[in-house]
C-alpha cells in the first residue's frame, strides 16, 4: 500500500513539474502563412505579409525572364515552394539559401527554396535562388529523384547569367567590367570559364564570371530554336561541368563546333562592353546604396554588437559570415563603378575591409572601420552644406549690372518708316484731318 501511494505521489509530482515547465517555455511559433504567386507557379511562406508579396513579385519577374529563354515553367498543380527562414536560427550551411528536391507520394516531385539569411531576400540575390529551382524543376520533371538519392545541379553559368541580365536591366551592374575583359592582356578562355566554380571566387573574379556568363547566355539565346535547345540541354544535363564541345553539340544552330562557339562568345563580350550610359550616381544616392549594402543582419549570438558597419567584424565571425563578406565585396565592387567620385575611395576601403574579413574573420578592424565611417560622414555633410549654399546663392542672386533700371525697362525706339502709306498718313495728320 505504501509503495502504491509513493508511486502515485511521484506521478503527481512529475505532472506538476511538467506543467511548470510548460508555463515557462516559449510558445511554439505558428507556421508562416502561404501566399500563391500571380501565375500559381510559386507558393511563398513567410510571417510578414509585405515580404510574401515582394517575394512573389520578384519570383514572377524571374519567371518571365526564364520563359523568354526556355519554353518551360512550373504549373499550379506542382508549384515551387519558397520558405522565408531568415528569422529562424541559422544552420551551419554558409549559403544564404538552400535548394532541395523531394519525392512526394505517388512518385511526384517537390522543389523547394529555403531563404536562410535576410540577405537572400535582396533583389539580385533572390533571383539566383529562383533561377536555380526553376532549372532543377526543368531538369528533374520527367525523372524525379528518389528519396535519399542525390540529384544533379543546374549549370552555374546559366543561373548566374540570367540573374546578371536582371541586374543589368536594373542598372546595378558595372558595365566597365565587360570592357575590362576585352582590354585584358590575356583574352578570356571559354574552356577555363566553364570549369570555374563561382562559390569559390573572390569578389572581383565573381564579378567577371557573371559578366562572362551573361555573354554566353546572350550568345546562345540569339540562335534559332534556342528555347527548345535550352530545354533539351537541361533535361539531358547530368550535373557535370559544361564544356565547349558539349555546348556546341547542344546548340548546333549557334555554332557548329567549339572554336566557333568561343568566337561567338568573345563577340558577345565585345558587344556587352559598349556602355549604354556614363552618368554616375549622386553623392546622396551613392551613400544610400552603400548603407544598404553594409546593413547586414546580425547573427543571433551577436545581438549586443553595434549597428551598421561597426557590426561587420562580429558578423564575419558568425556562422556563414565569410560567405556574407564575399557577397558584400561583390556588391561594393559593383557600386564602385557607378559611385560618385567623392565617395569612391570610401567604397574601395569598405571593399578591402570585407574582403579581408572574408579571409580572416578574426581580424581586428574596429578602428579602421570607425575611421572610415568618420570620413564618410564628414564628406556627406560637407557635400550637403555645399549643395545647400549653391542652391541658396542661385535663389538669391542679384543682377549687378551698371545699367539703371529705368534704362533696362525703357521700350525700344520705333524705327522711322518711309513707305508711301506712312507718308500719306503723316500728311493727313499734319493737315488736321
Amino acid at each position: 500500500m505504501a509503495r502504491r501511494f509513493a508511486g502515485h505521489a511521484l506521478i503527481a509530482l512529475g505532472l506538476l513539474f511538467a506543467a511548470a515547465l510548460s508555463l515557462d517555455a516559449d510558445p511554439v511559433p505558428a507556421l508562416p502563412k502561404p501566399h500563391s504567386s500571380r501565375s500559381g507557379a510559386f507558393v511563398i511562406y513567410s510571417h510578414d505579409r509585405q515580404t510574401r508579396s515582394a517575394l512573389a513579385s520578384m519570383a514572377e519577374d524571374a519567371l518571365a525572364e526564364w520563359t523568354k529563354l526556355i519554353d518551360s515553367k512550373p504549373t499550379a498543380v506542382a508549384p515551387i515552394i519558397i520558405q522565408d527562414k531568415s528569422r529562424a536560427a541559422r544552420p551551419r550551411d554558409p549559403s544564404p539559401f538552400v535548394t532541395s528536391v523531394f519525392e512526394t507520394e505517388g512518385g511526384g516531385m517537390k522543389v523547394q527554396l529555403d531563404l536562410i539569411d535576410p540577405t537572400a531576400l535582396r533583389p539580385g540575390r533572390f533571383e539566383v535562388g529562383v533561377f536555380r529551382v526553376l532549372a532543377l524543376e526543368t531538369m528533374h520533371r520527367k525523372n524525379p529523384p528518389r528519396a535519399g538519392k542525390s540529384f544533379a545541379q543546374p549549370p552555374d553559368w546559366l543561373v548566374e547569367g540570367l540573374a546578371e541580365e536582371l541586374r543589368r536591366r536594373a542598372g546595378t551592374v558595372p558595365e566597365g567590367v565587360h570592357a575590362a575583359l576585352i582590354r585584358s592582356d590575356r583574352p578570356p578562355s571559354l574552356k577555363e570559364f566553364l570549369a570555374q566554380n563561382p562559390d569559390r571566387l573572390d569578389a572581383t573574379s565573381l564579378l567577371l564570371y557573371r559578366a562572362q556568363a551573361l555573354a554566353l547566355v546572350r550568345a546562345l539565346a540569339k540562335s534559332p530554336g534556342s528555347k527548345k535547345n535550352f530545354l533539351a540541354f537541361l533535361e539531358k544535363s547530368s550535373g557535370r561541368p559544361s564544356t565547349p564541345d558539349s555546348l556546341a553539340a547542344a546548340f548546333p544552330d549557334a555554332a557548329p563546333d567549339a572554336a566557333s562557339l568561343s568566337k561567338l562568345w568573345t563577340l558577345s563580350l565585345a558587344r556587352s562592353s559598349m556602355p549604354s550610359r556614363l552618368a554616375s550616381l549622386s553623392v546622396a544616392k551613392t551613400d544610400e546604396e552603400l548603407s544598404a549594402i553594409l546593413a547586414l543582419s546580425k547573427p543571433p549570438d551577436a545581438q549586443d554588437s553595434p549597428e551598421g558597419p561597426a557590426a561587420l567584424p562580429s558578423i564575419a565571425r558568425a556562422k556563414g559570415g565569410p560567405f556574407l563578406m564575399r557577397q558584400s565585396a561583390v556588391e561594393l565592387l559593383q557600386l564602385e563603378f557607378r559611385a560618385h567620385p567623392l565617395l569612391r575611395p570610401i567604397i574601395e576601403e569598405y571593399r578591402n575591409i570585407v574582403s579581408l574579413l572574408a579571409i580572416k574573420p578574426k581580424a581586428r578592424l574596429d578602428r579602421r572601420i570607425e575611421d572610415t565611417e568618420k570620413i564618410r560622414s564628414l564628406l556627406v555633410e560637407r557635400n550637403t552644406a555645399v549643395t545647400d549654399y549653391l542652391n541658396w546663392f542661385e535663389a538669391t542672386r542679384i543682377d549687378e549690372s551698371e545699367t539703371p533700371l529705368i534704362e533696362q525697362t525703357r521700350p525700344l525706339d520705333i524705327p522711322i518708316r518711309n513707305d508711301p502709306i506712312t507718308l500719306y498718313l503723316d500728311a493727313v495728320e499734319q493737315r488736321g484731318w
